[in-house]
């Protein structure tokens, strides 16, 4: 087993180890990121609520490519997703927190980044840090 050490104590150092990973264990970080991306956005769609469908079609996710690995965007287009999302008038409230993008998005990041963790502690790599 190799003798490497990361630690990081934040996101932004996370992003910048990440970004000095070898080919292969990014194309492995990809598949995370991947999946993660994939598992927002079904459990996004799953919980908006159906009366005229546009909130569950506008509801989307992107893929960019780029010199160190994936960046994986989840999205709402629907018009009046952030009037669900925060509510709308006095009389609207917020949709409760487990049917919102925002609570799926930052539950399946937590997810991610403990999926990264073990990963890169598979290659050998020791891996500490606040929140893992």
């Amino acid at each position: 087993m190799a003798n490497n050490r990361i630690v990081w104590h934040g996101l932004a150092e996370l992003r910048a180890e990440l970004r000095r990973l070898p080919d292969a264990l990014r194309a492995d970080a990809a598949g995370i990121v991947r999946a993660a991306g994939e598992r927002t956005e079904a459990l996004t769609r799953a919980n908006y609520p159906e009366k005229s469908g546009n909130l569950r079609k506008g509801v989307g996710r992107t893929e960019e490519r780029t010199r160190f690995g994936i960046v994986v965007t989840v999205y709402s287009r629907a018009f009046h997703a952030h009037l669900y999302e925060t509510g709308g008038a006095v009389n609207r409230p917020p949709a409760p927190p487990e049917k919102r993008l925002g609570t799926h998005a930052a539950r399946e990041r937590r997810k991610m980044y403990a999926e990264l963790a073990a990963m890169m502690a598979r290659h050998g790599l020791e891996v500490r840090g606040d929140g893992i």
